[in-house]
C-alpha cells in the first residue's frame, strides 16, 4: 500500500502544478477579456454621450434666433437671442469638458466640435460679443479652462480675418 500511496502523491503533485499553472493562465485570460469588455463599455458610453450632446445642439440649433441669423450686433439683439448665446456656450463648455475627461470621442472633438465652432464664429460674429459679455457677468467659469480654450479659438479667428 504505501507504494501506491508513493505514486498517487507524485501523480497529484505533477497535477496540482499542472491545476495550479492552469488555474492561473484561465485568470490571466479572464481579466484580459474583462478589460477588453470595460474598455468597449467605455468607449460605447463615449459615443453615447457625443450623441445625445449632438441631438441636443441640434434642437438648440433649429431654434437659431432670426435677429442672429441676420448678423444683428449684441447690443441690438432681443433678450431670448442674449439667452440662446448663453445656452450655446452652456453647451460648448460641456462639451469641452466631457472632452477634457475622456468621455466623448476625440476624434469628434477634433474634427467635428472644435470646427464646428469655428464655423459659428465666422459665421455668427455676434456670438463672440456674446461670450465676452455673459463672461463679464461672471459665467462660463467651469470647466477652469474653458476660457483659455474659447479665447484660443478667438485668437485664431482673428488670425485668419486678418489674413484675408
Amino acid at each position: 500500500m504505501s507504494i501506491n500511496c508513493k505514486k498517487i502523491q507524485i501523480c497529484f503533485k505533477q497535477w496540482s502544478g499542472f491545476a495550479s499553472a492552469l488555474t492561473t493562465l484561465t485568470a490571466v485570460i479572464g481579466l484580459i477579456i474583462g478589460l477588453w469588455q470595460v474598455n468597449g463599455i467605455r468607449e460605447n458610453q463615449r459615443w453615447q454621450n457625443y450623441n445625445e450632446l449632438n441631438a441636443r445642439y441640434h434642437e438648440l440649433y433649429k431654434g437659431l434666433p432670426s435677429d442672429i441669423e441676420n448678423k444683428t450686433s449684441f447690443e441690438k439683439l432681443q433678450p431670448e437671442s442674449k439667452r440662446w448665446i448663453r445656452r450655446y456656450y452652456y453647451l460648448y463648455s460641456e462639451e469641452y469638458w466631457l472632452y477634457k475627461n475622456d468621455l466623448i470621442p476625440k476624434e469628434m472633438w477634433t474634427e467635428r466640435i472644435s470646427n464646428g465652432v469655428e464655423v459659428n464664429l465666422r459665421t455668427y460674429p455676434t456670438l463672440i460679443d456674446g461670450y465676452h459679455y455673459w463672461r463679464a457677468q461672471g459665467d462660463y467659469t467651469h470647466p477652469k479652462d474653458f476660457d483659455n480654450e474659447i479665447n484660443s479659438v478667438f485668437r485664431k479667428l482673428k488670425c485668419l480675418n486678418n489674413s484675408n
